[in-house]
Parts: structure tokens; sequence; C-alpha cells
């Protein structure tokens, strides 16, 4: 296989995912003994939104003799191994995704980024979605999801090469709830197949102010805890002495 790997960027680039990055760059040699290889490995900036910056990814790739496009987003940390490109090289899925978890204010939640329909009643209004928490996955290597948070995702060549454009859009049905690039490319292509043990990390900025308390406790107890190590080292001292 002969993979693309772009990092669509519409704000920056995580640092803890430029190591990644590095890494991975330092790896390539072994994984192509394996029979992964890179086309190239490059990010695509396009502060028109997420959207517009993945489709940059997809005209690239399918002007190379690549046969995997695999897009990480940059908010987003896949683990320091390929199983998710072995697992697109050995087996038929067309479509894979790692796991991230998305935070949710209004809740004051993390939820996997693991999705699927809900069936549409009387009173609200249709095209909704529910997560799937991890409790209820199926046993697999791979399990089947009708949308999932895009930002790890391996695509093979002639899932693109029989697309129309726009590959991801962002669309707002008449009575109907926003649906973002993710789950309208997921809907296009009939779903995907997710790969429970490819946990990424998902990034997010925050004003440490919201968490002051917090931090004041978590400071309270390590100083308690200090304390208490402090407290045993010195009976364990005093035993010795003892003896």
């Amino acid at each position: 296989m002969k993979v693309f790997l772009r990092f669509p960027v519409y704000d920056h680039l995580d640092r803890q995912l430029s190591r990644w990055w590095a890494w991975l760059e330092g790896s390539r040699p072994d994984w192509e003994k394996q029979g992964i290889c890179f086309h190239s490995i490059d990010y695509v900036y396009c502060t028109a939104g997420p959207d517009r910056a993945r489709n940059v990814c997809v005209l690239e790739f399918l002007k190379t003799d690549a046969t995997h496009l695999w897009m990480v987003d940059c908010d987003t940390l896949p683990p320091y191994h390929l199983a998710i490109l072995e697992e697109a090289r050995d087996k038929e899925a067309s479509v894979i995704s790692g796991v991230y978890d998305r935070y949710w204010d209004e809740l004051g939640i993390c939820a996997p980024q693991v999705y699927m329909k809900v069936p549409d009643e009387p009173g609200k209004p249709p095209g909704r979605w529910r997560t799937v928490d991890r409790a209820q996955w199926p046993t697999g290597s791979l399990i089947k999801a009708d949308a999932v948070g895009t930002g790890c995702l391996v695509i093979r060549r002639d899932v693109l090469e029989q697309m129309a454009w726009p590959y991801f859009e962002i669309i707002q049905l008449p009575g109907q709830e926003l649906r973002g690039e993710d789950f309208v490319f997921c809907s296009k292509v009939g779903g995907v197949a997710v790969m429970p043990v490819y946990v990424c990390k998902h990034f997010r900025d925050v004003d440490l102010s919201k968490y002051r308390e917090l931090c004041e406790y978590l400071g309270t107890a390590n100083l308690e805890l200090r304390q208490v190590r402090a407290e045993v080292e010195r009976l364990k001292g005093k035993g010795r002495r003892g003896g």
C-alpha cells in the first residue's frame, strides 16, 4: 500500500502532533519493510474551514498514484503505531476510522465520536444522531458506525474516485439539525468501519481560569500526599534506627 498522509490545518498544528510526525518520519524505513510505504507526508493549510481543508487533501491525493488517503486533524494525536494502516492493508474495509472523544459543553461529559442514526419521531427534527457508548460496542477488530468524527480517517482510493464533488460539505436542510462535514461524508459512503483499539487523543484550548477551583483542589491534595509520604519515610527511618 502507498499512503498519502495529510494534516488538514484550519487553526494550528498541535505541538504533540508535530512530535508524532517527527516519530513517523524517523520510523518510515521500518514500516516500508512491512509493506506500508508513504507517498508523502505534509499538511494542508486552509482557513476556510475543515470541510474545505479536507476537500483540498482529497484533490491533492487524487493527482498521485497513492492507494490510500490518511487524514489526521491538526488537533488529533494518533497512537505511536500504525495498526490502522495494517488493518486497511489486510482487510476489505474501504474506510476506517480511529477513535477519539469529544467534550460536550452542554452535558459536561466526554463521549466517543462514534454515532448511529436515530429513527425519525413525530414532533422532532429528522436526521438526528446519537453517540454510541463504548460499553455498547460489539466485539471485533472493526465495528460498523453510521458516522464518526473524521479526525483520523483512512480512505481507499476507489471510494473517492467514485464520489462526486464536494467530498466533504456542511449542510443544513430545512427543519433539520446542522450536519457537519463528518456526517455528510459518512452518509455518502454508507457508514464507516471503526477500529476501537486505535484510540487517538483529541486536544482543545481551554481557559484555565475556569478550572481554578480544580487546580486549587489538586494543589491541596498533592500537598497532603507529599506530607503523608514524608511521614511514612520518617516512620520508616525511625523503625530502622530502632532495629
